[in-house]
């Protein structure tokens, strides 16, 4: 008996980024190389902005694949995150940290000692696809993550691809 996965093979134009089948060429490769010398220049945080369709996800996947010798990469963005402790959760289980199942955990401390920590060799690349579904409090919460800074250089750099532009709310534009 056959099961279903023994038989699928991957359709000439799949609904999802392939990397394997990716032709560097055009405004994806424009895209992936401005955001890999944002990323080697250390700055904070990359935005990638678009409508559907044009390519946001296949160049998170390209710059993970690309960086995952020099970067511990941490993909984000294939489940929502509806808070920020399920943002520290998430990434805290990403980077192989076990959690207890005390509730009253700091999961935020506990994030920033792991990055931070002298073990942690190499600095970490944090890619969000879908970030325009995060919330204000969750895109702060990354947004405290990159200011972590110990003997130079922040720490980890994130990417955020963004569908559309996100206007701030107004208590934000003063």
């Amino acid at each position: 008996m056959k099961n279903a996965e023994q038989d699928f093979t991957l359709p000439p134009f799949p609904g999802f980024p392939s990397t394997s089948r990716y032709v560097a060429i055009g405004p994806v490769m424009e895209a992936v190389s401005r955001v890999a010398r944002s990323v080697l220049a250390r700055e904070a945080i990359s935005l990638i902005i678009g409508p559907p369709g044009t390519g946001k996800s296949l160049v998170c996947a390209l710059l993970g694949k690309q960086f995952a010798d020099s970067h511990r990469v941490l993909m984000l963005g294939e489940t929502g995150i509806s808070n920020e402790a399920a943002l520290h959760r998430m990434l805290l289980r990403r980077m192989g940290v076990a959690l207890s199942d005390d509730s009253f955990q700091d999961l935020e401390t506990l994030l920033i000692e792991s990055l931070m920590s002298e073990t942690q060799v190499g600095t970490w690349l944090i890619i969000i696809d879908e970030a325009a579904a995060l919330s204000i409090e969750v895109l702060e919460a990354v947004r405290r993550i990159t200011n972590l800074m110990r003997d130079g250089p922040m720490k980890p750099s994130p990417i955020r691809p963004s569908p559309r532009f996100i206007t701030p709310p107004a208590e934000f534009l003063g």
